[in-house]
């Protein structure tokens, strides 16, 4: 089973990517409803729903989180998650105020965290998944390398 996803051609693979990520915001963004204390209008919730959505799958586009190939992932691609979840809020924040319509703090920091914690979890569950399934290879000593060394570490 493991080795029929990782024989999967790459846009079949970025397809499941979005997917995932659609699935992943939405929850964010439904729990940050359903847990934050104000009383959302239906027409606002959808609106800024779909705003937060779609801007954070098309920034993560933008920001070339779809290119990065699993394996490698780390700090780097975190950092990006980190800074487009920054940017769709701010987004999110300009809709609101352009709807009349302002959620408050506290429920932009806990979508902000939930969607982090669960696009950047999505990454490293994927990575982890990569790593378990790979074949066992032969072992290697890396001396003397530094940085160079971590990427061929990275690598093998």
């Amino acid at each position: 089973m493991s080795q029929i996803v990782l024989s999967l051609p790459r846009p079949l693979k970025k397809i499941m990517q979005v997917s995932g990520d659609l699935i992943a915001l939405s929850i964010a963004f439904l729990l940050m409803v359903v847990v934050g204390s104000e009383q959302f209008a239906i027409e606002s919730l959808w609106i800024l729903g779909v705003v937060f959505i779609v801007g954070s799958l098309i920034g993560l586009k933008l920001f070339g989180v779809y290119n990065a190939i699993i394996r490698f992932s780390g700090i780097h691609l975190l950092e990006l998650i980190i800074l487009n979840q920054l940017l769709s809020l701010s987004v999110l924040l300009v809709a609101g105020e352009l709807f009349l319509f302002s959620p408050d703090l506290s429920s932009l920091v806990l979508l902000f965290l939930l969607s982090t914690f669960l696009l950047g979890g999505l990454r490293l569950a994927q990575r982890e998944f990569v790593y378990l399934v790979r074949p066992v290879g032969e072992r290697v000593l890396i001396y003397g390398a530094g940085d160079a060394g971590a990427q061929i570490l990275t690598s093998l």
